[in-house]
């Protein structure tokens, strides 16, 4: 149904488009185009896989500029070429052993929300502390589809469509294989595990709302059903027995331009105190 329904609308589309312009689709041109895309679609995939690497070696403020052939230029040669250089530049950081940051003691995702963008310096401050940023929720708007349940078709329109529903359906059909889970966090869950993540930091920005609905309910959420870390305690009877504790999460607070909504002393206090969780973390962390 749902994909009837998307199919409909695109057809819907191209018939407008073709009234108002009088001109015809050329579904030869169309179908070449839907190919590129799906080849820079997984391009983007494999070369965001390659941050899995450690040491990382591009965090989430170079990747925030990743955006506009990502997000704006998909059906084009110069966003595939550019994601084609760009993996070339990280397999090639790899290979020399080169991080994000020297010497890599926190890894770290970008969990949600859109940054304060006069503000990215706000990602060096926390790279000065040995922390990296392998992963991003933010733009991310890929996923393998070679994981999708996606039908062999020849029509261009009902390929988008597939590919479209597909997407919004992946995390969907992985959260009901966890109970308690949601598709929000269940992307949460697979990439801290993926990219082997010890902390998540999201932006609760006052603007853009409907981009940072439901963060502070995502961290509720994870908390209460994913506790990757080992620890050691002392329990009621003086014995060290291990458990296990949700990921430390830090919310920073502002907007995406006004200025005036932030604070650098107030942001890199909170930083700094998530840091010292961090490393309290790595210190106690039970084998």
């Amino acid at each position: 149904y749902y994909h009837k329904y998307i199919v409909k609308q695109l057809r819907g589309l191209v018939a407008f488009v073709e009234t108002q312009t009088g001109k015809k689709m050329d579904y030869d041109r169309l179908r070449e185009l839907v190919d590129l895309s799906d080849r820079t679609w997984n391009l983007i995939d494999e070369t965001y896989r390659l941050r899995a690497a450690v040491p990382c070696p591009m965090g989430t403020g170079d990747a925030m500029n990743t955006m506009v052939p990502l997000c704006f230029m998909m059906a084009t040669q110069t966003a595939h070429d550019f994601f084609v250089n760009l993996k070339k530049e990280l397999e090639e950081k790899i290979a020399k052993g080169e991080g994000e940051v020297p010497e890599e003691k926190y890894r770290l995702m970008w969990g949600g929300g859109l940054p304060a963008w006069y503000a990215l310096t706000d990602f060096n401050y926390f790279n000065s502390k040995g922390a990296s940023f392998p992963v991003e929720t933010t733009y991310r708007m890929v996923a393998p589809l070679n994981e999708m349940d996606i039908p062999e078709t020849k029509d261009p329109i009902e390929r988008l469509a597939w590919r479209w529903l597909g997407y919004w359906t992946f995390w969907y059909d992985k959260a009901k294989k966890r109970p308690g889970s949601e598709p929000d966090v269940e992307r949460l869950i697979n990439w801290i595990e993926e990219y082997k993540i010890d902390g998540v930091v999201m932006h609760e920005a006052f603007s853009c709302r409907t981009w940072h609905v439901g963060l502070i309910w995502q961290l509720h959420q994870l908390a209460k059903i994913y506790k990757p870390i080992p620890v050691y305690r002392i329990g009621k009877d003086g014995t060290k027995e291990k458990v296990h504790r949700e990921l430390p999460s830090l919310v920073l607070e502002s907007d995406i331009i006004d200025i005036t909504s932030y604070s650098e002393v107030d942001t890199r206090n909170k930083i700094d105190a998530f840091i010292e969780t961090l490393e309290t973390n790595r210190l106690n962390r039970a084998g």
